[in-house]
């Protein structure tokens, strides 16, 4: 069992890189923190643990928590070995993230140790390789740019209803940043914003959909529904061979949405606070 400590994340990426994109899509979280080209002056540390059928990887970005992706039928001595390396070296993170096989093996060898986490929100990922021909409405999905608009309250009002962790001094950055990159949609009803929506996240053959936000006085009447079916169309026409997303665990609405789309669960993924 071979363990492997890193300062910078192009280190990490040149030698994992084949076992990430094997498995893109459970690891796309490590796929886009690994290519970001920070080192340890601003905070970057990852480790991997291997042996020969096993693979257990662990990188933290700032402000971002430790992300942990394995594979292989055997993930528990790693994850022990990790814990303790973790332990050691004085990197047991503040939070957790990953899939469920992987957190579940990290958090059993951490627990071990006396290091124990609450679990915090849970992430269903889903795939869609085809649009379901399901009917929405007829209505314009248009560039963010285009329309005179204050995001700032619908943004947050998202972050708070996924229960994502976020620094309220970055709220407007991030908003200037998604309008930047015109990759920030609306769904527009006579005039009206009635739902935002993001082309996020690419990983080789997809592209991920987010930010899918209706406002409470406009939900009910199918339009998260049009935006996401507008946006995923945009994904496939631009060449990708799937789309993605993430959906909260405990949202049946948007769930049950999604699958009438046809996006498929293919994994989840639950964040841990440190107790």
């Amino acid at each position: 069992m071979n363990s492997t400590e890193y300062s910078h994340s192009e280190e990490f990426w040149a030698d994992n890189r084949a076992v990430i994109l094997r498995h893109i899509l459970q690891a796309e979280l490590v796929y886009l923190n690994a290519r970001n080209n920070i080192g340890a002056d601003r905070g970057f540390f990852g480790m991997a643990v291997q042996d020969e059928h096993n693979t257990l990887l662990a990188i933290q970005t700032p402000p971002y928590p430790m992300i942990f992706f394995g594979c292989g039928d055997a993930p528990a001595p790693l994850a022990e070995q990790m814990a303790q390396q973790l332990i050691k070296r004085g990197k047991v993170p503040a939070m957790i993230h990953g899939n469920i096989s992987s957190t579940a093996a990290v958090l059993d060898a951490l627990e071990k140790q006396g290091v124990r986490y609450r679990a915090g929100r849970s992430l269903i990922q889903r795939k869609c390789e085809a649009l379901a021909d399901l009917p929405t409405l007829d209505l314009p999905l248009i560039n963010a740019n285009e329309v005179d608009y204050d995001f700032s309250g619908d943004y947050l009002r998202f972050l708070e209803e996924c229960h994502a962790v976020y620094d309220p001094a970055r709220l407007q950055h991030d908003i200037d940043a998604m309008l930047k990159n015109n990759d920030l949609y609306v769904l527009t009803d006579r005039g009206t914003v009635v739902t935002m929506g993001r082309l996020q996240r690419i990983i080789p053959g997809a592209r991920a959909v987010g930010v899918i936000y209706t406002p409470p006085a406009f939900r009910g009447h199918g339009y998260s529904t049009c935006c996401t079916k507008q946006l995923t169309r945009r994904i496939f026409a631009a060449g990708y061979d799937y789309a993605y997303l993430y959906a909260e665990a405990d949202n049946p609405v948007s769930n049950h949405v999604y699958e009438k789309l046809g996006y498929r669960k293919t994994d989840e993924f639950t964040e841990y606070h440190r107790q």
